[in-house]
């Protein structure tokens, strides 16, 4: 609701202000397989029912106040420039700021879809974009089996066939690790670049890391077949911060430009769920190659491009 308080509120000259109105379910259609995101991840538009919670733009939970079925109606598939898209139909209403509103600080308007077709072009440019969604509240402040940050370095840096072992030249990531270890688990330095991790006592016992690991479900796999357990793509945003920044520390770097944050993995569910992460957290993801994830942390908008699919009914 932020967004649209600010339409209103916002002493800065600004377009002509209205309200918009229609009967209850107008404006608001899409396709029953449509993916919505809640509070515990996922679901599809059809599975949605009165009362439950959806995120909005600003990034909270939202209740579903009603549902009203709209029949067969011809669908577009709306493309945003990082390559993500979601499907609609012509009278869903979207809040964009065109070029003009962009260039004259004007906070923007609520359009359908018919209408941001027919203006799709400013020139040679795409004359709308849409606000990026606030870091998304998913999920509940859970104890998790493992320190994210720690957990982001392993999927980068790690290995577990026989005991946990991180490979980091990095003093201050070294350092790092043994302090997030789990109490009873400790690190030896081998190889100067090299970090295994064992029990401080109960030696013949496994780590308490890798039984961790073994419960994620992600203990022995190969690098190409990482991912990011679904309990810690919903946690809280400071955590799911800090396993975005062990992901970085292990495997990320920043552009010379200093706004642009790559991260590397042969691992396509890794990358699947490290683009899915920063998205949640606010930023504008882009695959630069095949299982490269590149993502800008900014605010700024989405360019639109609506495009015309047909679908099977059923």
């Amino acid at each position: 609701m932020s967004v649209f308080h600010n339409i209103i509120q916002n002493p800065a000259p600004s377009a002509p202000k209205g309200i918009v109105y229609g009967p209850p379910g107008s404006g608001k259609a899409q396709p029953l397989d449509a993916k919505i995101l809640t509070p515990n991840g996922y679901v599809t538009m059809g599975d949605l029912q009165v009362g439950d919670k959806v995120i909005g733009s600003n990034g909270k939970a939202c209740q579903v106040l009603g549902i009203y079925p709209q029949g067969e109606k011809e669908v577009f598939r709306v493309t945003l420039l990082d390559g993500s898209s979601t499907e609609c139909t012509d009278d869903h209403l979207w809040l964009t700021q065109t070029v003009t509103e962009r260039q004259q600080e004007v906070a923007g308007s609520v359009r359908p879809l018919s209408t941001i077709r027919k203006t799709l072009k400013y020139g040679t440019h795409f004359n709308h974009a849409i606000p990026r969604v606030k870091p998304v509240e998913l999920g509940s402040d859970q104890t998790l089996p493992i320190d994210p940050w720690l957990l982001g370095v392993y999927l980068g840096d790690g290995h577990s066939s026989t005991s946990v072992v991180i490979t980091n030249s990095e003093l201050d990531i070294q350092d790092r690790v043994g302090s997030a270890l789990p109490d009873g688990d400790q690190c030896v330095l081998f190889d100067k670049n090299g970090l295994r991790i064992s029990r401080k006592h109960e030696h013949t016992e496994p780590s308490l890391f890798m039984s961790a690991l073994r419960d994620l479900g992600i203990a022995g796999h190969r690098t190409e077949k990482k991912f990011i357990p679904g309990e810690y793509l919903i946690a809280s945003i400071e955590k799911r911060l800090s396993l975005l920044q062990g992901l970085c520390d292990s495997d990320g770097y920043v552009l010379d430009c200093g706004s642009v944050v790559e991260y590397t993995t042969v691992s396509r569910q890794l990358a699947d769920d490290v683009r899915f992460l920063a998205k949640s957290l606010g930023a504008d993801v882009v695959f630069i190659v095949f299982l490269l994830v590149g993502f800008v942390p900014t605010d700024t908008h989405q360019p639109l491009i609506p495009t015309n699919i047909k679908r099977n009914p059923q």
